[in-house]
């Protein structure tokens, strides 16, 4: 049996630009498992975090979800139409039964099977890692801090004034509205 490398695979398979990208996009998701696993070891510890550290804390994971942000927005450029499109739902969702309108109105539309896969695919792996660090931001600094009540139009959460993270996910708030809206994609493109 031969053992291959990744080169060696990347060159024995199709060498079309959404296979180029799609590996793009697994070549930034290996470095996923081992951010995640860093984050439970520090989630699973009982050290009390300095407030002055907040940003660091997350300094691997903004670099990773930078990267996968940069990828997609490449991706975007180059298929130069849109990606996905909202629909009204068709499907008949018994969940909804006891709801005067339906949980998920609306089902994404991709404009291929090939731009679906690379879509949701990406949604996930940013899910994955916004949740991440919405649980270590908890573990350290308060679990009430992000709770599903809160006030998105207050600047301030419990425990006051948040760091600035970075340019694009300037706050922990912007974290949890960022994972909502991948959350809420990811349900509408199931359809």
């Amino acid at each position: 049996m031969t053992i291959y490398h990744c080169g060696q695979l990347r060159q024995l398979m199709s060498t079309s630009s959404d296979h180029d990208s799609f590996h793009e996009l697994i070549d930034i998701a290996c470095e996923v498992p081992v951010l995640l696993e860093e984050s439970d070891m520090l989630t699973a510890s009982r050290n009390i975090m300095p407030e002055q550290w907040r940003a660091s804390l997350f300094k691997a994971s903004l670099a990773v979800l930078e990267k996968l942000h940069d990828r997609h927005q490449k991706y975007r450029a180059k298929t130069g139409r849109p990606l996905y499109w909202a629909m009204p739902s068709g499907v008949d969702n018994p969940a909804d039964d006891p709801y005067n309108s339906k949980l998920f109105p609306f089902a994404l539309q991709f404009e291929s099977l090939e731009t679906a896969s690379q879509v949701v695919l990406w949604w996930a792996i940013v899910l994955q890692v916004l949740c991440s660090m919405i649980d270590l931001y908890q573990h350290f600094f308060g679990s009430s801090t992000l709770s599903s009540a809160f006030n998105r139009s207050n600047s301030e959460d419990i425990t006051g004034p948040e760091p600035r993270l970075n340019s694009r996910l300037p706050t922990m708030s912007s974290v949890k509205e960022e994972a909502d809206k991948l959350a809420s994609c990811l349900c509408q493109s199931i359809e």
